[in-house]
């Protein structure tokens, strides 16, 4: 009386490659990492973006973005194309998986994520200090040859910087 379908045969007549969906699907998760495109993130986006947005997830041909505001959400909404066609071009086994690009605000975890950033090491010795006077007065004298300007000081401050212990 009932006939049983089978579901494994019907693949609609616009598929990438020729597959089934689950055909596609596994070639997808074995040739894509997402680690791989959270790394070039700042690339696809740019460095100032990068700081304000994340990649979260993959789900139903859609990629989810975590940004700090909605503000920042608004602006790569904008970009949205040109975003999913940088995906693809340096993942092109993504292109078929993500079609739209979705966005979720979380300003907290930016903040956490700030805060477990290294900080920037302190100068162990100011500028105004005995011992830096007597390193900048060796550095003088030894790069006594190489004209005023930049390049000097460059010389003078690696040099104090490699007389310095870093502790």
């Amino acid at each position: 009386m009932w006939k049983k379908l089978n579901f494994q045969s019907v693949t609609p007549a616009i598929r990438g490659q020729g597959q089934t969906p689950q055909e596609e699907w596994i070639r997808f998760v074995e040739g894509f990492d997402f680690f791989a495109l959270i790394e070039k993130w700042p690339e696809i986006v740019g460095e100032m973006m990068a700081d304000q947005s994340l990649p979260l997830r993959l789900k139903n041909k859609t990629l989810f973005i975590l940004t700090r505001h909605p503000a920042f959400a608004e602006k790569l909404k904008f970009l949205e194309k040109p975003l999913i066609a940088k995906i693809a071009t340096l993942f092109p086994v993504a292109k078929p998986m993500i079609q739209k690009i979705s966005f979720e605000s979380n300003e907290s975890f930016f903040i956490e994520k700030k805060a477990t950033l290294p900080k920037k090491a302190e100068p162990v010795i100011h500028r105004f200090s005995p011992e830096y006077r007597r390193l900048r007065a060796e550095a003088e004298l030894m790069f006594k040859d190489i004209e005023e300007g930049e390049e000097k000081e460059r010389w003078i401050s690696l040099y104090i910087q490699a007389s310095t212990p870093n502790s």
